[in-house]
């Protein structure tokens, strides 16, 4: 699904469809024990499969190494995580040092349900379990500062969806 932010709104058609003007793109996975995802259906626990999910999906796309794991990372906090809610998971190295990447979750790697991964200037991707699913939101670095709302916002959309009353109407 593609949203735009402030205000998840229906894209409008014709609308520039960049992060910067205010994109928001959504992925919804099931993670639930009966998942039709090969990969996910042999593992048991859901945090586990969200987080093998998560791995699979970005590692490559973060530019982390291979060999990449959230357990190894340790909470530290930052400014930057205290202003957002969050702690910052760390240290890791990025294949591409060039690329400054920032990694943020609101609890350690074993307990954490929200996870997000930034880059400088560029976007942010936010994952959350939300019932048996795994859902991912990419959206302008700009709107960092608004994560949960944006959150709060997918988060309702979802609901909406699930009792039949689907997307909000454009303004």
């Amino acid at each position: 699904m593609r949203l735009l932010w402030p205000g998840a709104v229906p894209l409008p058609p014709g609308h520039d469809t960049s992060y910067e003007s205010g994109l928001v793109a959504i992925g919804v996975q099931d993670i639930s024990p009966t998942t039709q995802v090969e990969q996910l259906s042999s593992i048991p626990g859901q945090r586990a499969r969200f987080l093998t999910l998560w791995r699979d999906s970005t590692v490559d796309q973060l530019g982390l190494a291979s060999d990449f794991s959230l357990a190894a990372l340790s909470l530290g906090d930052t400014e930057e995580a205290s202003r957002l809610g969050l702690r910052a998971l760390g240290p890791f190295a990025a294949v591409d040092p060039t690329r400054e990447l920032r990694l943020f979750a609101d609890g350690p790697p074993a307990r954490l349900s929200v996870l997000m991964a930034c880059w400088t200037g560029l976007s942010c991707q936010l994952w959350w379990m939300d019932g048996e699913a795994a859902v991912e939101v990419t959206f302008a670095e700009r709107f960092l500062p608004d994560w949960a709302a944006i959150r709060n916002e997918v988060t309702a959309l979802l609901n909406r969806m699930r009792a039949g009353r689907g997307v909000a109407p454009h303004p």
